[in-house]
This record gives C-alpha cells, structure tokens and sequence, in this order.
C-alpha cells in the first residue's frame, strides 16, 4: 500500500499538479501542431509480376511475363527538421557534463586520469566537426 503522508501534509500538491497538466494541455492544444513533425502520406510502386498468357512456340508453351505495378499509400513522418532550441539545450547540456567530468577526472592519478580521458577524447573524434562546418573543408587540422 502506497504510503501518502506527502499528499497530507502539501494538501494543494494535487490541485498544483493538476492546474500545470492543464496548463500543458491547453498549450499544445494551440501550439502543438507547429511543434511535431506532420504525418504525410507517401505513394510506393511495388512490382508485381504478372504472368498474362502463354504463346505456343513450337512443341513448348513458353509464359508471357508482364511488368505490372502496384500502388499503396503509407503514412511517413517528414524531417528531419531542425530545431535549434532543442540542440542548444543539448549541446549546453553536454557541455556542462564533459566540463564536470573534466573537473573530476584532472584530480585523478595518472592511470585513471588517462582511463578517463578516453571516452573524451572518442568523443571528441565523433563530433565530427567537418560536418558541422566548423573547419574549412579544404584545410587540414588537428583536434
């Protein structure tokens, strides 16, 4: 049995919670639309093979195949669309937790300092800043 003291003793926690949720569902009634990927629907061709008849040549019945194409319809999520809020927050996000690891493992000894240097630097090798256009393509540089 779950214990509910908490609940006793913060009587407006329920009504709080409930006032935020409908806060929330007020908000992203007006404004949820814009901020989800919309659903659209995608055309595929799917090949059918198709045998129509078969022509007699010589002793054989030799099959007439057809190329035939089937139309269906499904439903894709279209992106990937940026959004720069989010990437800020999560690349603030990373950057806080690489600068308290690095805060952490520098006052380490020499052998955990390094085992703790290697998922840093990994890291850092997979960021993958060409892609990012922090560097010029045609330049060479070192990290």
């Amino acid at each position: 049995m779950p214990d509910f003291t908490n609940l006793r003793r913060l009587p407006g926690l329920p009504l709080l919670l409930a006032l935020l949720a409908l806060a929330g569902a007020v908000y992203y009634y007006f404004a949820g639309e814009s901020a989800v990927l919309p659903v659209q629907l995608v055309p595929h061709l799917a090949p059918v093979p198709l045998t129509l008849d078969s022509v007699a040549v010589g002793p054989v019945r030799l099959p007439l195949p057809v190329s035939g194409f089937i139309t269906t319809l499904t439903h894709d999520v279209g992106g990937p669309y940026t959004q720069p809020l989010a990437a800020m927050l999560w690349l603030s996000t990373l950057a806080l937790a690489l600068a308290g690891w690095l805060a952490v493992v520098s006052m380490l000894r020499r052998p955990a300092f390094l085992a703790g240097m290697v998922p840093v630097i990994f890291l850092l090798l997979a960021l993958n800043a060409d892609a990012l256009g922090v560097f010029s393509g045609s330049k060479q540089y070192f990290l």
